[in-house]
């Protein structure tokens, strides 16, 4: 082994390996400092990352995770939400491995990488060659005067916005060539790099026959009309796609040559190019093999409530009531208006194992027993949003003790609100202080390029697998078991209803919304509606956690907000949490939750009101919100790093959609601020 590798940290939080795709045997493990929460965000399946000693690797498929692992291995490490288990379409959920106490042998339990991207250069005579996805130690230059250089992988990659990832075509690019003929061992090509770190200061150059290209313009999209634009074909072309074939007599941007397109490469399931029949159709872009954009990881998440709290027979007949096969017939059979006796009748009959030993009278009260999660009349109508969300929101209304401190970890205390100011009982309808809850997250797959998926793009999902489970009860997805405190506000709906009536509200969020339909055209994703009250809580909660970080002592990337946001007659939502959560501990100090407290809450809210009156980039902040909008396609109005941006992990829409000045300031004569 390496001693590079060797020297990695002695106590990770997972074991990873490096693999051959078919490999029956492990060929090499070692243990990087990883904790198990990057694998699910931002290092999962797909991702690159660069390991000490500049080791680039991605971390593969779903296909390779647990190879030769024992049943008991495999049961320590499931868990279940039936919530996201009924949205997500699996049977059960697996955690990274990790340092658990049920799981001492973890020796079949590794997580497979990929070395990636695999062309290599020499840093002495700059000469380039490729190495299996596979390889195990280090790449040495062929060249004798070379005396076995070190050599290092290249910091380029190619995607495409169909997910797809592969090598930057090398060999194509420089010899204008989709199948190059001068294309082996006997003909070399050079990697040479300037100093001003400019695109057109990086060349490839081939010493045989004398060809030579710089990378300029390999990362840029290329420019297309109006009409165009407006094609699926058009949208998203990129000039490297464009010139890459291009002679050198003809012009790199006439656009009269032939496009080089996707090879549907997807590295971290150990293809370099697509499979017969399944070929991409999509331009490919270069990219910085750190950059941002080369993998959006698609995470969803749920709160752990529960379905009562007496733990009697009944409460577990409703929580098996709950199992998403038994939920999903229950909706079925609700949707051709079934009696609920019949349908008590019917589950009895067709699960009947199941449901051993409850009378029909014991599903017929769990099934109407006043939990709105199984009396599913409720859930028409909802999204899916609204359906992981809308009974979270109405739990933490409710002041809660836990019933099991191991088993039940949701801790609630409701706050007085009658000791806050009267200016701002009048707006704030309940705080509820969480001590303690338990978050699932799960991976669900990635986009590339755009954080959501584009017109006719697979599903994030379908990334994950080479092969596909066939069987419901082998469908998995990764995911993630984090505890924590936070601090629950509820905001006055008729207040919130009255404001939202605003003309001038309408008039000023328009040219948002139309930047939105205009960037999701262009993008060929769907657009969302930008309701009044999401921007404003949105907003809030941003302001509202840029004061916590002085006040309890958090990093601003150690608190993250969830925002429950509707106005669906039937889930009507106008609620924040703003939390922290760790995997290493159940909990933390309590410092955020004391500051819910509401002689410090009316302190703090004050003041995040205040923030949102003047920014120290005002008026240039406030001014190019209005005039053209901020951010990523103009989606914030008023709102910079130096007033309402937070760390990325910390914000659930990529830092879009902010505008302080719906939240306290005046527009003209009306009072745009909901808190003016």
């Amino acid at each position: 082994m390496p001693n590079a590798l060797r020297r990695l940290s002695p106590n990770p939080d997972c074991t990873l390996s490096l693999t051959i795709p078919d490999a029956v045997e492990l060929k090499m493990s070692f243990q990087p400092t990883l904790r198990r929460n990057q694998l699910i965000a931002p290092f999962g399946v797909g991702a690159i990352h660069v390991l000490k000693g500049s080791k680039a690797v991605v971390t593969a498929g779903l296909d390779y995770w647990y190879r030769g692992a024992t049943p008991q291995q495999l049961q320590a490490v499931k868990r279940w939400e039936p919530r996201l288990q009924e949205k997500l379409g699996v049977n059960h959920f697996r955690l990274p491995p990790g340092p658990e106490t049920e799981m001492k042998d973890q020796s079949k339990l590794e997580i497979p990488l990929f070395r990636f991207p695999t062309w290599y250069v020499c840093p002495r005579c700059n000469r380039m060659e490729q190495r299996p996805l596979g390889m195990d130690g280090e790449a040495r230059c062929p060249d004798a005067a070379c005396n076995d250089e070190t050599m290092r992988q290249v910091r380029f990659a190619a995607v495409c916005d169909h997910g797809h990832l592969q090598d930057f075509p090398w060999k194509e690019w420089l010899r204008r060539e989709e199948n190059p003929e001068c294309a082996g061992q006997t003909c070399p090509i050079y990697y040479k790099a300037g100093g001003s770190g400019s695109l057109d200061d990086i060349s490839v150059s081939c010493k045989k026959c004398g060809k030579k290209r710089t990378l300029a313009g390999i990362m840029s999209a290329k420019p297309a009309d109006s009409e165009a634009s407006d094609s699926v074909g058009q949208r998203g072309s990129t000039t490297l796609s464009s010139i890459l074939l291009a002679e050198m007599s003809e012009s790199e941007t006439s656009g009269s040559c032939p496009e080089f397109l996707c090879q549907g490469g997807r590295v971290w399931l150990g293809e370099q190019k697509s499979q017969p029949g399944n070929s991409c159709t999509r331009p490919l872009r270069a990219v910085l093999i750190n950059a941002t954009n080369v993998h959006y990881a698609q995470v969803e998440s749920a709160l752990w409530i529960p379905s009562s709290d007496d733990g009697s027979k009944l409460d577990k007949l409703m929580k098996l009531l709950d199992r998403p096969d038994i939920r999903n017939h229950i909706k079925m059979l609700k949707t051709v208006s079934l009696p609920v006796g019949q349908i008590a009748q019917n589950l009895l009959q067709n699960h009947a194992s199941d449901l051993k030993g409850y009378a029909e009278t014991e599903v017929v009260e769990a099934l109407g027993g006043g939990s709105a999660s199984k009396d599913l009349s409720w859930q028409y109508g909802l999204n899916d949003e609204e359906l992981i969300r809308y009974p979270e929101y109405r739990k933490l209304q409710e002041a809660r003790q836990p019933i099991t401190a191991e088993e039940d970890p949701l801790e609630i205390r409701t706050a007085d609100v009658d000791k806050l100011p009267e200016n701002l009982r009048e707006i704030i309808g309940g705080i509820s202080l969480i001590d303690k809850f338990r978050e699932t997250r799960v991976y669900r797959g990635f986009n590339r390029l755009v954080p959501q998926s584009v017109d006719g793009a697979p599903l994030p999902e379908s990334h994950l697998w080479r092969s596909p489970p066939r069987q419901d009860e082998e469908k998995w997805l990764p995911c993630s078991i984090v505890y924590g405190e936070g601090i629950f506000i509820r905001f006055n709906e008729d207040r919130l209803m009255v404001w939202e009536k605003d003309s001038a509200l309408e008039n000023h969020i328009k040219p948002l919304q139309n930047r939105e339909v205009a960037a999701a055209r262009r993008m060929g994703r769907p657009s969302r509606m930008i309701l009044p009250r999401f921007l404003l809580l949105h907003t809030l909660s941003h302001l509202l956690i840029r004061r916590l970080v002085f006040e309890c002592g958090y990093g601003s990337a150690s608190l993250r907000e969830r925002l429950y946001v509707s106005d669906n007659p039937k889930s009507r939502m106008a609620g924040i949490l703003i939390y922290t959560a760790s995997g290493d501990s159940e909990g933390s100090m309590g410092g955020l939750v004391r500051m819910g407290e509401p002689e410090h809450f009316s302190r703090i809210l004050q003041g995040a009101i205040e923030d949102a009156n003047w920014c120290s980039a005002d008026p240039v902040c406030t001014e190019s919100g209005i005039n053209g909008g901020q951010g990523i396609d103009g989606l914030n109005i008023a709102a910079c790093h130096c007033c309402a941006l937070l760390p990325e992990t910390s914000c659930e829409h990529f830092n879009s959609f902010l505008d302080r000045s719906i939240v306290a300031s005046r527009s003209k004569n009306n009072m745009l601020g909901f808190f003016a």
